[in-house]
């Protein structure tokens, strides 16, 4: 799946298990959407995502808020 613009990478949790960031995927629309991306995605444009942005391809990744 073709994508682009990643942005604002953000743990999910303390575990460091998944990555949220805002992604724009051109066969759903121009505006980004939130998308959490993991090494253990089933979908291979998942995976690639996480790849690139533990390589630091898109910026640092920002420790998880927590709330509550």
């Amino acid at each position: 799946m073709e994508y682009h613009s990643i942005a604002n990478p953000i743990w999910v949790d303390a575990s460091r298990t998944m990555i949220s960031i805002d992604i724009v995927f051109p066969a759903l629309s121009d505006a980004p959407v939130k998308f959490n991306a993991s090494p253990e995605d089933v979908m291979p444009h998942g995976r690639a995502i996480y790849a690139e942005i533990i390589a630091g391809d898109h910026g640092a990744i920002a420790e998880p808020t927590i709330t509550g």
